[in-house]
């Protein structure tokens, strides 16, 4: 429920910023034609190094800003 009223609270704001709200699981859909990308945690403290393993080599490959890779 509270993912639901994010979401709500979300779209809400785009329409009085003229921006607009896509939730996806489909990365390159996700960031096509877009200006900006914010992204939380790409894993959580506390997982297991195999899903740092699995899900990190992935996530860089979508790095817009190469230069922070080494931050």
């Amino acid at each position: 429920m509270a993912a639901r009223r994010r979401r709500l609270l979300a779209e809400g704001l785009a329409i009085d910023s003229s921006a607009r709200v896509l939730v996806t699981d489909d990365a390159a859909r996700g960031v096509d034609g877009v200006d900006f990308v914010y992204t939380d945690v790409w894993v959580s403290m506390g997982e297991s190094d195999g899903d740092w393993a699995t899900r990190v080599p992935g996530l860089i490959a979508l790095s817009g800003d190469r230069s922070a890779d080494d931050t």
